[in-house]
């Protein structure tokens, strides 16, 4: 029990960063910019781009869009 407390914990803090990170790209992410995890959409597309972990924001791969907002966090 205690360790899925940790985990719920832990993972609620890194949800709380990426949405202060949200806030300070007010949504928009273009390529080259560092994000840590999350779904982007390519604004020009509609493209997903799953981002599993600390990475580069990449151009789409679709259409070679540079600019992406962010999905909405589950639950």
């Amino acid at each position: 029990m205690w360790a899925s407390l940790a985990h719920l914990t832990d993972k609620s803090q890194v949800e709380w960063a990426e949405l202060v990170d949200d806030f300070e790209h007010d949504g928009i992410y273009k390529a080259g910019d560092i994000i840590g995890f999350g779904e982007l959409v390519c604004q020009q597309c509609s493209e997903k781009i799953h981002i599993m972990h600390a990475s580069e924001v990449p151009v789409c791969t679709k259409c070679g869009g540079d600019s992406f907002t962010r999905a909405p966090l589950d639950p």
